[in-house]
């Protein structure tokens, strides 16, 4: 399948954070740029899978919240996506700006575009 070869560790946006904490209650660290880059991980994920089934990416998010594009197994998860746009939505200001002749540049296999020789 095509999404077996984009499976590799070095994923550092999908890692955990591990916080070591005194045994006097220390307040949790938080990273205040974890959420940007939190959801960005996530429409890269996303976006990543369509360019594989599309051969083109996406300029619009509400595609990409399907299971086929967004799921536990590339390490997306669709709720927190739609959430982002719906719930959150005064938080933040998604836009895509989409350059499809730049898939070229993507390590993965796309349609009538062989790159990841």
């Amino acid at each position: 399948s095509l999404r077996s070869k984009r499976r590799y560790m070095h994923n550092p946006d999908t890692f955990g954070f591990l916080q070591f904490a005194g045994a006097d209650q220390e307040p949790v660290c938080g990273n205040i740029q974890w959420p940007a880059r939190y959801v960005l991980a996530q429409i890269y994920q996303a976006e990543v899978a369509y360019v594989q089934d599309a051969g083109k990416y996406s300029a619009d998010l509400k595609p990409l919240f399907v299971e086929k594009y967004c799921s536990v197994t590339n390490g997306c998860n669709a709720t927190d996506l739609s959430a982002v746009l719906d719930m959150y939505k005064d938080k933040y200001n998604l836009v895509i700006k989409v350059d499809n002749e730049a898939t070229h540049c993507v390590r993965w296999w796309v349609p009538s575009r062989r790159t990841d020789t």
